[in-house]
């Protein structure tokens, strides 16, 4: 397997020339990281709108005494 490749898998970029366990521990800590930053990040919170009148002539979804 390519010497790259591997260090591609696990998230080392091709600019990084230090030795692999190094590297890969540093990788390791950047991804955790950014896993944390997406985790505390606030989520959108539902807001219910209030209702709106809607103007029709009352035929709506009626049904037919057939």
């Amino acid at each position: 397997m390519c010497y790259r490749a591997t260090r591609r898998r696990h998230g080392i970029p091709d600019s990084d020339l230090r030795p692999f366990n190094v590297a890969y521990s540093e990788a390791v800590a950047r991804s955790r990281e950014e896993e944390s930053k997406k985790q505390t990040k606030p989520r959108p919170v539902f807001r219910p709108q209030a209702p709106t009148e809607v103007q029709s002539d009352g035929n709506l979804r009626q049904r037919s005494g057939v």
